[in-house]
């Protein structure tokens, strides 16, 4: 029985850009269009992954991806509800993974591709999950995957710089309709919108200090906008799972976001108390009769 090959472009994409919807125009003219996938996460991290799942995948879809090509995976690299959710038999597949030449040259976690380095507990080398992609590469998933590395595809912006993550969030964010489609290729109002929410609050997070009444300021602003946009989604409860699923997200949020103002301001009420417990006494005996 001849093995069917599945292809994953797994990644943060925050956002997609051009370059990366090449280099999954290259996976499906290599592995064709049925055996490859996207994988990312729902892993909201400040500074450098401020995008949803779905606003991720929004993105893609418009770059011409099919939603069913998108699969949400808590580890991208080995993306066991791919597996579960195709029926995939790792038994009777052989799984490879495409991977940027920048990515492979600069990620850590390919640093010991082929066999394990030798430690005190493991002093003999052993073959690794991942083995480069080579002629004689023929093992299903279960006993190895491999590293296919893709070409590097270089975009540049109009600010003159290479398209990555984090250039494309920095010029998206301020982007008009014009500059947003030579960079994406495309325009969505909404999608435009949100972005430049999501870009423009996390480059105001980096910038505040925490302990500081601004700080508070702004975790209060947010949280109002958080309030009035799940308010919206509420309403829109009985149009389908997705939106049931925004406002659970978006309570989340909330919840982290109250956690985080109530911290900043137990801390900012401590650095406050700086008098002595005689300076106390003394303020507090104007007070006695």
């Amino acid at each position: 029985m001849s093995k069917r090959t599945i292809a994953i472009y797994p990644g943060r994409f925050q956002p997609m850009g051009k370059h990366h919807y090449k280099t999954y125009q290259w996976a499906c003219e290599k592995y064709g269009n049925d055996n490859v996938f996207i994988t990312t996460s729902n892993k909201i991290q400040e500074g450098r992954s401020p995008l949803t799942f779905d606003q991720k995948s929004d993105i893609m879809n418009m770059h011409g991806i099919p939603f069913s090509k998108i699969i949400q995976a808590k580890n991208p690299y080995t993306p066991k509800e791919l597996f579960e959710g195709c029926q995939i038999n790792l038994e009777e597949t052989k799984l490879v993974v495409i991977i940027g030449h920048k990515d492979m040259n600069e990620n850590p976690r390919f640093s010991n591709l082929g066999m394990t380095k030798p430690t005190k507990r493991n002093p003999v080398p052993r073959p690794t999950y991942f083995q480069a992609l080579n002629e004689s590469s023929d093992n299903t998933a279960d006993i190895h995957g491999y590293i296919d590395v893709a070409p590097h595809i270089s975009h540049m912006l109009p600010n003159g710089k290479e398209s990555s993550g984090t250039n494309l969030r920095e010029y998206l964010k301020e982007a008009s309709y014009n500059q947003f489609v030579e960079v994406m290729g495309f325009f969505d109002k909404n999608l435009n919108s949100s972005l430049k929410k999501s870009f423009i609050i996390t480059e105001k997070f980096a910038q505040l200090e925490a302990n500081t009444q601004e700080y508070s300021s702004h975790l209060s602003d947010i949280l109002s906008e958080l309030e009035e946009i799940k308010q919206s989604f509420n309403y829109r409860k009985k149009s389908g799972q997705r939106f049931r699923k925004e406002a659970a997200m978006i309570q989340n949020a909330i919840m982290t976001l109250r956690k985080l103002k109530r911290k900043n301001d137990k801390n900012l009420m401590s650095e406050n108390k700086k008098y002595s417990s005689e300076d106390l006494k003394q303020y507090y005996s104007k007070f006695i009769k």
